[in-house]
């Protein structure tokens, strides 16, 4: 069964996270992820949740985004 990684991301450090996206999707492949959603227009259709930037991440199962998000790649 899929499972899937939902980020709302919060940019404080524009170069830091330009370093980040640079590294990240080799890393998120590696575990067998694909990115759903990355980026784009946000439009809220209800309540007051507003994120800045939204990213979907597909795994095959659990078990691989574990895994992902315990690399030491990763972190």
């Amino acid at each position: 069964m899929s499972a899937y990684l939902i980020l709302d991301i919060e940019v404080t450090d524009r170069a830091q996270y330009s370093r980040y996206i640079a590294h990240a999707p080799a890393i998120i492949d590696h575990y067998g992820g694909r990115y759903l959603v990355r980026g784009g227009t946000i439009m809220p259709v209800s309540g007051s949740w507003n994120p800045e930037r939204m990213v979907v991440i597909e795994f095959a199962n659990v078990a691989l985004a574990q895994q992902f998000l315990n690399s030491p790649e990763y972190r």
